[in-house]
């Protein structure tokens, strides 16, 4: 979404272009602080915002009052309350984005970004000057970091499949392999566990066949869950996100 207008001059289109870093940091900051963890259904003063996050009342007013151009949160007059888009930054949204705006605003991957001309001069990565040893050894040597890409990956994961779901028939098969990221994510509209037909994990070492059985009986072979909780959007009160399990059935059988 962009606050430039469609009949825009290209100045104008060149300067906010230039200045879309400053929304988005804006965007990762306020996830950080998980402000949006603390609007429920009606709208909350900035001081109090400020007081639940250990923010500065003025600061935190105005990068709020930047995302409400964009459509993340709506203002009224000093008090602030959700919008579809900012109900993605709450922890328990099943669709979660906050931790890929956490992600996104770490300081290796911010670093990642500071570095693109030197991707773009020599074609090597970014990453090699931001974390030496790469990203996957970053990660390992700083887990909170790495929790909170992990989550990120989950929860990108959920979103596409909810977009993926209701565009394409999937009638037609009995079962989907899934990765482990985001898998047991699910948007079916039913009250009972999700199972699956037949199946395999892509990760899983039954990955290169269809099992029928395994040593335990399941219908479903070594590594593919039997039952997985639907994940359906409900009110902020009791949003749950669900993400175990490596299955999901599509459509009731």
């Amino acid at each position: 979404m962009s606050t430039a207008s469609p009949t825009a001059q290209p100045h104008e289109v060149v300067w906010t272009l230039i200045n879309h870093v400053i929304p988005s940091r804006s965007l990762q900051v306020v996830a950080e602080l998980g402000v949006a963890d603390h609007i429920g259904e009606e709208a909350v003063s900035v001081k109090q915002l400020a007081s639940s996050c250990a923010a500065d009342p003025d600061g935190l007013d105005r990068v709020l009052h930047l995302l409400a151009t964009y459509g993340i949160f709506e203002r009224h007059a000093d008090r602030y309350r959700h919008t579809e888009a900012s109900q993605l930054l709450r922890s328990d949204h099943p669709m979660s984005m906050r931790a890929f705006a956490r992600m996104m605003g770490m300081p290796v991957i911010r670093a990642s970004f500071n570095e693109l001309e030197h991707s773009v001069r020599t074609g090597s990565p970014a990453i090699e000057l931001a974390a030496g040893d790469g990203l996957w050894p970053y990660l390992v040597a700083h887990p909170d970091e790495a929790a909170i890409f992990g989550q990120a990956m989950t929860g990108k994961a959920a979103a596409d499949t909810a977009a993926v779901l209701g565009a394409y028939d999937f009638g037609r098969f009995d079962a989907v392999p899934t990765s482990e990221v985001g898998a047991g994510t699910c948007s079916a509209p039913c009250s009972t566990p999700c199972r699956p037909r037949k199946g395999f994990s892509s990760t899983s070492p039954t990955s290169s066949r269809r099992s029928t059985s395994d040593a335990t009986g399941s219908p479903h072979g070594p590594g593919i869950s039997s039952s997985i909780p639907c994940q359906r959007p409900t009110p902020t009160s009791s949003w749950r996100s669900s993400t175990t399990g490596r299955m999901q059935r599509l459509r009731p059988s």
